[in-house]
């Protein structure tokens, strides 16, 4: 007499082992795995059953070649470089690279993405939102003088960037490790980024910056940062009053102390 619970139990064993062999993209036809299951079913029946050795050495001999197939046959997510440097993107950074300023190194924001400052930090840039293990005390601090948002930024996080016409930025906590950054458009001088890049067309015009396409391909946007004479003065002057926090004297008077 058949014992249902005995068949249950090796149903189950035979299907968990056909899909983890099934996810391991092994190039077999469907039919063959219903076999295996089937075959794998009457196998571990008869070791519970039985439990004759005969059985339960071939039960485990099978078991070990399922292992070690499933862990040997497994093809590697990617090999070397070539998924980051043959993108068309990573090529068009290099050739920014090569055009920088070395007394003005090139830095990059990604916009809205938590996703793309891992991909422009892999191409060998500064990368304004980069993942934080530490916060970056000195911009954050720039950014939000009062410590306003402290709680929010001070810890280790993954970065999103956006930039609105609000008159102040805003700090929003996504989750514990993630922070949401809605970056005033005057406060855009205070990264000192000279490229954003983009997975949306920007189009943001104001008396703070301009932006000028320089890179459009595959849903990808590079737009080149020039800051106006208005902007450069508004970080001067949050410079200094940072300073002045800190040391309680001016930029220029910190530097003579």
């Amino acid at each position: 007499k058949l014992n249902l619970k005995s068949i249950v139990m090796a149903a189950a064993v035979s299907l968990i082992g056909c899909l983890c062999a099934y996810t391991q993209n092994f190039a077999l036809p469907k039919i063959l795995y219903v076999g295996l299951f089937a075959l794998f079913a009457v196998l571990f029946y008869c070791c519970l059953e039985y439990g004759y050795k005969k059985w339960q050495s071939i039960g485990a001999l099978i078991l070990v070649l399922v292992c070690l197939l499933s862990g040997a046959l497994i093809r590697p997510i990617a090999q070397g470089f070539d998924a980051i440097t043959t993108k068309p993107l990573y090529q068009e950074i290099q050739l920014l690279q090569q055009e920088e300023d070395t007394d003005n190194p090139n830095t990059y924001l990604a916009y809205n993405s938590t996703i793309m400052p891992s991909y422009l930090k892999a191409c060998g840039v500064n990368v304004v939102n980069f993942v934080n293990t530490t916060p970056n005390v000195f911009l954050y601090s720039l950014i939000d003088l009062e410590n306003q948002y402290k709680d929010i930024w001070n810890r280790y996080e993954h970065v999103k960037i956006t930039i609105s016409d609000n008159e102040e930025t805003i700090f929003s906590l996504i989750q514990n490790d993630q922070i949401e950054i809605n970056l005033a458009e005057k406060d855009v001088v205070l990264t000192e980024c000279n490229y954003i890049v983009s997975q949306e067309e920007l189009t943001l015009s104001n008396q703070w910056f301009a932006l000028k396409k320089v890179y459009d391909e595959g849903g990808v946007y590079i737009y080149k940062v020039d800051y106006t004479q208005a902007a450069e003065e508004y970080a001067s002057e949050q410079k200094d009053l940072l300073m002045n926090k800190i040391f309680g004297g001016t930029n220029d008077e910190s530097e003579e102390k």
